[in-house]
């Protein structure tokens, strides 16, 4: 009972240092100080040290969108030809775009990723309309797979520079 009393102060006194943060993020955060058994102070100072030294360069949360009642997709395009023209445009179409979750430039069997999340599948048939009309004329083909869950997702800090 006490260890709870003491848990429940901690976080109470780190919400209360940490309101500007985002309430998730500090609640995260205060989860893995109790797991490493260290002060949520010692944790920031850490991961503020490691930001520094540009070990850590951003923040990245991982949201389960089937338990927000979304369904998860991935589209494939496979465009005319590398296009520095076309990557910026449908950079900024996806980073515009409230359903698309992330973009991506590849070398392989299609040119660009676009994840998306909508309520249902007639919602993803709008967003591919919506490619259809601004792209049609510099792609060759659209595919889309259904994504059940992620079994892992690993990051790499690549940064987008369209230059």
């Amino acid at each position: 009972m006490m260890a709870m009393e003491n848990a429940g102060r901690r976080l109470r006194h780190w919400q209360k240092l940490n309101r500007k943060n985002n309430a998730r993020k500090g609640v995260l955060a205060w989860k893995l100080s109790l797991k490493l058994q260290i002060p949520t102070a010692t944790l920031y100072r850490r991961i503020q040290k490691l930001k520094e030294r540009q070990i850590i360069v951003g923040d990245f949360y991982q949201v389960d969108a089937s338990k927000l009642e979304m369904e998860t997709y991935e589209v494939l395009l496979s465009a005319k030809g590398a296009s520095k023209k076309l990557r910026e445009n449908l950079f900024a179409f996806s980073k515009a775009h409230d359903n698309i979750v992330h973009f991506v430039s590849c070398l392989g069997q299609w040119d660009h990723e676009i994840g998306v999340e909508v309520k249902s599948g007639l919602d993803l048939t709008a967003v591919l309309q919506e490619l259809a009309e601004q792209f049609g004329t510099e792609l060759v083909n659209i595919q889309t797979l259904s994504l059940l869950r992620n079994l892992k997702y690993s990051l790499y800090p690549f940064d987008f520079d369209p230059s």
